[in-house]
């Protein structure tokens, strides 16, 4: 039994109660989840903004889970527990061992990464993804988010999935990741309303200087589009003359999960991604 005063509690800006010490301890495996390396005690603390003394009781109490591994000269790594905590949440997040299968197809048929990702609190969340077996690729792992104005699978979640005002979705001010990225709202809704037309959504170095993406909804049985399949690479392989190919293949599999996961797949609209393609680039 765990007494009351040994648990440390706050209230939020948000008004709901939150475990001081758990929220700090999981702030520190993600701090060690992000950067991939090996991390001292002061770099910890630094990073987590925590005294070092409290990061070290922390580390410690993790470690007695193998949620984190203790090293020889007072540096910390993510723990075999993490590793297996993880495994069973792709596992999870995954739609179905079926769907999974038909990412590997498109991933082997295409030779490019790609993802699945579902609307998350404001953002696209990766819940499945096949990398390309090129080495040249954009990494992104399961689990992570990315944001849903200035990538071709989030636009395509806010032009099919999102039933709210665009305001409520990307709040001011608009985050520019590189020069290409579309900061302008009246150009946002432009291009949202243009991916509403084409039936597809594609991001030209938007998020990653170097990498395209492009993307197609997969529509649920209340014609709303809860998850988007994309492929992504680098823009010497996506090349214009490809994009329509891309999104004929993205396409086919939409519609193949859809009948997995027994949504109905009758009236989608799609135009021809080689003649949407042509009009975009006259409007840009």
């Amino acid at each position: 039994m765990i007494s009351a005063c040994h648990i440390r509690v706050k209230r939020d800006g948000r008004g709901a109660m939150s475990v001081q010490s758990i929220r700090r301890g999981v702030r520190l495996l993600q701090i060690l989840a992000e950067r991939r390396t090996d991390l001292s005690l002061r770099e910890i603390s630094r990073l987590a903004a925590l005294p070092p003394s409290t990061a070290h009781r922390l580390l410690l109490t993790l470690a007695e889970d193998c949620l984190v591994t203790p090293l020889p000269g007072g540096c910390f790594r993510l723990g075999l527990e993490v590793a297996r905590l993880g495994d069973a949440a792709v596992t999870v997040l995954r739609l179905s061992p079926t769907v999974h299968e038909l990412v590997r197809a498109v991933c082997e048929a295409t030779q490019e990464t790609i993802g699945l990702v579902q609307l998350v609190d404001g953002a696209a969340a990766v819940i499945d993804r096949v990398e390309s077996p090129h080495p040249l690729r954009y990494e992104l792992g399961i689990g992570s988010r990315v944001p849903l104005h200035c990538t071709a699978s989030g636009k395509v979640l806010l032009a099919f999935g999102f039933g709210g005002p665009l305001a409520t979705a990307i709040p001011d001010p608009i985050e520019s990741r590189t020069a290409a990225t579309i900061a302008s709202r009246e150009r946002l809704s432009a291009e949202i309303e243009r991916i509403r037309r084409q039936g597809f959504g594609f991001d030209d170095e938007e998020y990653v200087v170097g990498l395209r993406c492009v993307a197609v909804p997969i529509f649920a049985a209340d014609g709303r589009a809860g998850h988007a399949l994309a492929a992504s690479g680098p823009t010497g392989r996506f090349g214009d003359a490809r994009i329509p190919l891309l999104v004929d293949t993205l396409r086919d599999t939409a519609l193949a999960i859809e009948r997995v996961l027994g949504y109905p797949t009758n009236g989608r609209g799609a135009p021809d991604p080689s003649d949407t393609l042509r009009s975009a680039a006259r409007d840009s």
